[in-house]
């Protein structure tokens, strides 16, 4: 095989990866254009908004979805010391104040279980109050469970620890966590659905029209 081939299968390989790379960006843009301005979103679709391809920066607190995007480039955008929260539903590691931890991982990938300790749900509160004095809502998150929006107040769960399974009745965020078996891996509610109705009871009493 001559020289010219060579460089030629090597220019040929170049060309397809900036094509798939340039693709990707595509799709990704194309993604969370469509959902802008939509009101409910997935923890799927709230992916979408790390900051990546030009994207906003969306951060959901309990089922309340901000857009941080005005403070990406001091906190949440890539490289930044938050950005582990960009796209993500972050109540529960935030109520934990588990950065830094091993648990904190677990925290972010099974966002919809309760664990809050009465204490941790007043530090989640405070968190949301400080959301809202500096950002703006602009969606809520579907698996918070929580049909409100159109300026009726929200069901109030009894706040226990015990409220969803696969949480622990210790008052005190533990490293022990990090050991989520199958079941503390699960953010179920107790018939099985994929909702966190928990989070109602820390929306604010009247929703925007959605």
């Amino acid at each position: 095989m001559n020289l010219n081939v060579v460089l030629s299968i090597c220019c040929a390989c170049v060309v397809c990866a900036c094509i798939a790379y340039a693709a990707q960006i595509w799709d990704h843009r194309a993604a969370w254009k469509r959902l802008v301005g939509k009101r409910v979103l997935t923890l799927a679709e709230l992916r979408l908004f790390d900051g990546s391809y030009g994207a906003p920066v969306y951060i959901s607190l309990a089922g309340q979805v901000f857009d941080v995007s005005s403070a990406a480039a001091d906190f949440y955008g890539q490289g930044k010391s938050y950005h582990v929260y960009a796209g993500r539903e972050s109540g529960r590691a935030l109520g934990h104040m588990s950065l830094g931890k091993p648990v904190h991982a677990v925290h972010l990938d099974h966002p919809l279980v309760f664990d809050l300790s009465e204490r941790q749900q007043t530090i989640l509160r405070d968190w949301i109050k400080k959301f809202h004095e500096k950002y703006a809502v602009v969606a809520r998150l579907a698996e918070a469970g929580a049909e409100i929006g159109r300026g009726e107040s929200p069901v109030q769960p009894s706040l226990s620890p015990t409220t969803v399974p696969g949480t622990t009745n210790s008052n005190s965020p533990s490293t022990n966590d990090c050991n989520h078996d199958h079941n503390h891996g699960r953010d179920h509610d107790h018939d099985g659905s994929t909702t966190a109705t928990w989070m109602q009871a820390f929306f604010p009493a009247t929703q925007p029209a959605t």
